[in-house]
């Protein structure tokens, strides 16, 4: 008896095995077609304060700067209401090279309203890369939740 699945199985098992001894770097976040759930530290030490984006499968991202420990990080971003009290709310849509952010706006009548104001994050091996729309800088985010995975030869 033949199983439909393990010629597939059996393709994604060599997938797999080449990549590990090609020695390629990956980053491992759960993550669909249209979301990811993961939390992303800044390089940049502008202040005392580090900044971080937090990915929620729900399609929303909190943007919020703090000087915890970055298990208390981890802890509070798990919860909503630390969120909710602490960070500027958008919502992100995830495309194949990038990740689109924009800022949440409340009516008058409380209702969620999104601007046509974005920033764009590329994603790389490490991280991603935020920029506003229409700016070139850049600001560089790495990976600090789910821990990353690397395979190496």
């Amino acid at each position: 008896m033949k199983f439909p699945w393990t010629s597939k199985l059996l393709g994604l098992s060599i997938l797999l095995f080449s990549l590990q001894s090609n020695g390629q770097n990956t980053v491992s976040v759960k993550k669909t077609s249209t979301t990811i759930e993961a939390i992303y530290k800044s390089l940049s030490s502008e202040t005392k304060l580090n900044q971080y984006y937090c990915f929620k499968k729900s399609g929303y991202v909190y943007y919020f700067s703090s000087n915890l420990k970055e298990k208390k990080i981890i802890s509070n971003c798990q919860g909503q209401q630390w969120l909710q009290l602490n960070s500027s709310v958008g919502k992100y849509f995830y495309y194949q090279d990038s990740i689109r952010i924009s800022p949440i706006t409340y009516s008058m009548y409380g209702e969620e309203t999104i601007s046509d104001f974005f920033y764009i994050a590329t994603t790389d091996s490490a991280g991603i890369n935020v920029s506003a729309k229409g700016k070139e800088e850049e600001k560089k985010f790495i990976l600090l939740f789910p821990n990353s995975i690397i395979s190496k030869k």
